[in-house]
């Protein structure tokens, strides 16, 4: 998840939170002690908290800090789960394997290339 992505997941989250305790924005914002254009731009993830306001978010609900985040899913970007997995495929081979594979990744940029490599590898 990139920090975009995860801004949007906190705001969204914030934002349930607030609604779930049937509080406009302006009363969170008072209440927390924070401009409520400040906490538009937190709902809609185009700013972050603070620990401090996001401390303050949480007693304003009272959430602990935690609770705050809880729903917050921890999803795993596919650029990490990729790597994860190379990793994987690479783990315990030698110096000369590794090289042979980088040379096959190499020329997989070619999209005929990954199609005859598919047909390959099906039969």
């Amino acid at each position: 998840m990139n920090e975009t992505e995860l801004l949007a997941q906190v705001g969204s989250g914030i934002r349930a939170w607030r609604k779930k305790a049937g509080l406009t924005m302006n009363q969170l914002a008072e209440l927390a002690d924070i401009d409520v254009g400040f906490l538009g731009y937190i709902e809609t993830g185009k700013k972050a908290p603070s620990i401090a306001t996001a401390a303050r978010l949480a007693r304003a609900l009272n959430l602990s800090l935690s609770d705050l985040f809880r729903e917050v899913p921890r999803v795993v970007s596919s650029d990490a789960q990729l790597e994860r997995q190379l990793k994987s495929l690479l783990h315990g081979r030698g110096a000369r394997e590794k090289e042979d594979l980088l040379v096959i990744l190499k020329q997989l940029h070619d999209p005929a290339r990954v199609k005859a490599l598919r047909r390959f590898i099906r039969k």
